[in-house]
């Protein structure tokens, strides 16, 4: 199978390990991200938390299609910000995961039933971020003044970490 071998030219077999530790997950699309986030520059170090500048994050899940599989994210929203992150895999849900503006974690799983062998397409759909008070360039602007990098966009949600696993049922 041609995915097979590009997965494990990339150092990842196929299927992907299923050990209670499980695999984290690789973004659908890298240009979901915000532009600067997607490249490797040398005077800067890589962000540790994948930063949603839209309302909806896709991550590509690799499944054999016959098991359940489990998800663990942990995840936040902008300061103020107060939901829960619908998942969705193919385009069916499969579960909401509450979330704040503190880290938080949470898991759920995802039926064999609505998953393919191969790449499956899982979606977080971020709940609406808080209403800004005042002017939201005020901030952004100074830091520019400043010669420090600023934020020029939204963010919808954060993910620290979001990783599969086969699905264990709690004891």
């Amino acid at each position: 199978m041609a995915m097979a071998a590009a997965l494990e030219r990339r150092g990842r077999p196929f299927p992907l390990p299923t050990t209670p530790k499980g695999a984290d997950l690789e973004p659908w699309e890298p240009l979901e991200r915000f532009y600067p986030e997607v490249m490797d520059l040398e005077d800067l170090p890589r962000r540790g938390t994948w930063r949603s500048p839209w309302p909806v994050s896709s991550f590509c899940l690799v499944a054999d299609g016959k098991e359940d599989v489990g998800l663990e994210l942990t995840a936040r929203l902008p300061e103020g910000g107060q939901g829960e992150v619908q998942a969705e895999v193919n385009g069916i849900g499969v579960g909401n995961l509450p979330v704040g503006e503190r880290w938080t974690k949470g898991s759920l799983r995802v039926p064999a039933s609505v998953l393919r062998a191969g790449l499956n397409r899982l979606t977080l759909r971020w709940p609406d971020p808080p209403p800004v008070e005042g002017d939201p360039f005020r901030t952004a602007i100074e830091r520019l003044d400043l010669g420090l990098e600023a934020d020029l966009h939204p963010v919808f949600g954060e993910v620290y970490s979001l990783v599969r696993s086969l699905f264990r049922p709690p004891a």
